[in-house]
């Protein structure tokens, strides 16, 4: 069995379910294709659960986890790189695979490559530099249209596979990017159907139900327009459930209270 270095900033258990569940698949499935995964993730304080997986590192950030999109991020990519260069000398790894957003892990995923010679698959879940949500801060915006472009060029040529989650982001990067078009896959986000089994597929024609599995308050995403239409909708006598699966921050759950 090939073991693969796993680097997903989100892994179950963890309060962000959106990314985290399609990593979670992929460790789940990687068996079938003769393929182990050795999982490393953020060290989330706020969970009080034990884990017993060898196959599984948690490791902190350096800098707060108060706002994880923000600078959480930075901080656990620099821990990421110096821990993980340290764990390549003695785990057999042939392989290195970096799940994004957030970003700063596809520096450190890089890095790691380039200290240890081994194939580095990226797997874009959002677009980073193409992203139409970006930064509005006048700062972050400036980063976000010098530096980030840079790194995510050199990081997408010198990588030996990059995966993304939707046709409309291959053609954008195949666009963009046209000399590492053949090094371009489209894996999509796809669901087991082994959650859903034939005995829980029942149908209540009493209330529709509206599940978000991720989070709203990064890359600028404003909930407003969502809110107001299931407000006015509900006026109108419709029944609606919003079922909100990821944490997000206390003014998003404020409104939706």
């Amino acid at each position: 069995m090939h073991q693969a270095l796993f680097i997903a900033y989100d892994f179950p258990p963890c309060q962000s379910m959106g990314g985290a569940l399609r990593s979670a698949k992929f460790i789940k499935y990687l068996p079938e294709f003769g393929w182990e995964g050795l999982v490393v993730s953020l060290k989330d304080e706020t969970l009080h659960t034990a884990e017993h997986n060898p196959n599984l590192i948690r490791l902190r950030s350096a800098t707060p986890y108060t706002k994880p999109y923000h600078l959480a991020p930075y901080g656990w990519a620099y821990n990421l790189y110096w821990h993980i260069k340290k764990q390549l000398k003695v785990r057999q790894v042939q392989l290195i695979y970096v799940s994004c957003p957030p970003f700063p892990q596809a520096v450190a995923a890089w890095l790691l490559k380039k200290a240890s010679h081994l194939p580095l698959v990226v797997d874009f879940r959002d677009a980073w530099t193409i992203n139409p949500l970006s930064e509005k801060k006048r700062v972050a915006r400036l980063i976000s249209q010098t530096i980030f472009p840079r790194l995510e060029k050199r990081i997408l040529t010198r990588a030996d596979a990059f995966i993304t989650n939707t046709p409309s982001m291959l053609r954008s990067y195949a666009q963009l990017y046209p000399d590492i078009q053949d090094k371009m896959t489209l894996i999509p986000n796809g669901f087991d159907e082994i959650d859903f089994p034939d005995s829980i597929l029942t149908i209540n024609n009493q209330d529709m139900i509206l599940l978000h599995c991720g989070r709203f308050a990064v890359s600028g995403r404003d909930p407003s327009l969502l809110f107001h239409s299931l407000k006015v909708l509900t006026a109108q006598g419709c029944r609606l459930k919003l079922h909100l699966l990821g944490e997000d921050n206390d003014t998003i759950q404020q409104r939706v209270t």
